[in-house]
């Protein structure tokens, strides 16, 4: 009997294990929907504009998404290079620490953010500007991460992370510039 308990026991022990580690190893938690984001191309050069297509799609009941508005405040956007973080630009840190609000001036409120519904299955497409939240002129690999909450600051709020790219940035080609 001692022996059958303790078969037993090891038997719980790996399936509990496998099903944390697989837990860990996928980082992700299904929600409602499902982000997947890709660049037009994979290498740029340094100091050219970079646009990052956005497609959530809907794998639950009707959701709604923010379609209006500054991206930096419906999606959180990871870039890196080889030594870490990617320097935000000064509009990406005015989002992520925005001034108190002062109630005597209206115009400081806005309420602008609108948001799209989608259907079961359907799917929605933006294209984020990445260069207008991050600097990313030195040349190199920076890997990037977008992640979106189903309902940000609230206790039922689940994490929804995307694909993970890879893209470099180049140095332009000094002898490809039209003489002047």
């Amino acid at each position: 009997m001692r022996k059958l308990t303790l078969v037993t026991f090891i038997f719980i022990l790996t399936i509990g294990t496998a099903n944390i580690a697989g837990q860990s190893n996928t980082g992700k938690t299904t929600g409602p929907f499902t982000l997947q984001i890709s660049t037009a191309q994979d290498t740029y050069k340094s100091g050219d504009r970079i646009l990052v297509i956005v497609a959530i799609t809907n794998i639950s009941s009707t959701i709604y998404h923010d379609s209006i508005g500054d991206y930096g405040n419906w999606v959180t956007m990871d870039v890196r290079d080889e030594d870490g973080p990617a320097e935000q630009t000064e509009r990406l840190k005015r989002i992520l620490h925005p001034p108190p609000p002062n109630p005597d001036d209206i115009s400081s409120m806005t309420g602008s953010d609108m948001s799209d519904s989608l259907k079961p299955g359907q799917t929605g497409q933006v294209e984020i500007p990445l260069t207008v939240y991050f600097r990313m002129k030195k040349p190199g690999k920076y890997r990037i991460t977008f992640s979106k909450g189903t309902d940000p600051g609230q206790q039922d709020n689940i994490e929804v992370n995307s694909n993970t790219i890879t893209i470099t940035v180049v140095k332009p080609d000094p002898s490809a510039e039209e003489p002047k």
